[in-house]
């Protein structure tokens, strides 16, 4: 499923114009390659590459496609579209807290940090 996220979370951009504030050498060029990559649904893609920290957010221009980069980042597997890592999320943090229980710490990072 987290896999899965990850290869959905794309921005899809029509125009050129909209990546503003990008070089055109090497990160237009890229989302151009990006876009072909994953099918081509416009020219143009964003490919999402961490969950909150987009470096490309630094760049971009537009302010209406900074937040559309965000909002993919934020919500790439919260359940607000087709994936939901919040079940596997739950049972890790679950797991997490027996393991420091049993181990005789009062928190998982007790583990780490005792």
């Amino acid at each position: 499923m987290l896999q899965a996220a990850v290869n959905d979370a794309v921005v899809w951009v029509d125009k050129k114009e909209d990546l503003a504030g990008l070089s055109e050498a090497d990160m237009i060029a890229q989302c151009a390659k990006d876009a072909e990559t994953r099918g081509g649904k416009a020219p143009y893609a964003i490919v999402i590459v961490n969950t909150t920290q987009q470096a490309i957010l630094t760049n971009l221009d537009n302010r209406d496609l900074r937040k559309k980069v965000y909002e993919a980042s934020i919500h790439r597997a919260d359940g607000t579209n087709k994936h939901n890592t919040y079940a596997i999320v739950s049972e890790m943090a679950k797991l997490r807290a027996e393991k420091a229980e049993i181990m005789g710490y009062p928190n998982y990072g007790g583990l780490f940090f005792g």
